[in-house]
């Protein structure tokens, strides 16, 4: 993680973090009114559907779903498409780390548990650990691995009645593998490059509620 990166997330982080208190406190006096009359059963939705609108950059698009398993726990699982592009500077810098990074597609998982500490699942602020894990195929038949594991602060607001804006930034370590192409589909796959470093995620995106 060069200096460069460092200081990009840095102002990132300091000028959301900078944001998030106005937007939540602002929303969250009206938003919870909800409790008190009939809201047409807003308040016994236990489901969300959305999406990163930041993912594209790094080459990825992807879902995530989101269900509320008790007043203040919810577990969300995402699938993602790797797509054969990326914009290493801004989001995901592996070819400083990873050589002939160029990938041509694979796929990628994620699973979170959410603890809400603000409103009832799945509702404004949660908090939890976050694992995830992409498979990349490169255009040369090597292959690189990535896992993630995070802590991760996040919130759902209502847009509509159907409609969120889903925010989440997050910290921790990522172990990366890559492994060469081989001759034979049955010789061993040996990895070439292995290590460990830290990041910060970011994500941005919008969701459906039911």
């Amino acid at each position: 993680m060069n200096l460069t990166y460092r200081g990009f997330w840095g102002i990132v982080i300091l000028a959301v973090l900078g944001l998030c208190p106005q937007l939540s406190f602002g929303q969250s006096k009206s938003d919870s009114l909800h409790k008190y009359f009939d809201d047409n059963g807003l308040s016994t939705r236990k489901n969300i559907i959305s999406t990163n609108l930041l993912a594209p950059i790094s080459g990825l698009v992807g879902l995530r779903y989101e269900r509320a398993l008790s007043h203040r726990l919810s577990i969300e699982v995402g699938v993602q498409k790797v797509m054969p592009f990326y914009f290493f500077e801004l989001i995901l810098p592996l070819s400083s780390y990873v050589r002939d990074f160029d990938p041509k597609g694979g796929i990628g998982l994620s699973v979170s548990p959410h603890i809400y500490f603000w409103d009832k699942a799945p509702e404004f602020h949660y908090m939890g650990p976050r694992y995830g894990y992409r498979h990349y195929n490169m255009v040369d038949a090597s292959t690189l691995k990535v896992h993630d594991f995070t802590l991760e602060y996040g919130y759902n607001l209502f847009l509509s009645k159907y409609f969120m804006f889903c925010y989440g930034i997050g910290m921790g370590a990522r172990h990366l593998r890559a492994y060469d192409a081989v001759a034979l589909p049955s010789a061993p796959r040996i990895p070439t490059e292995s290590f460990t470093t830290v990041f910060a995620t970011w994500s941005i995106g919008l969701g459906v509620m039911f």
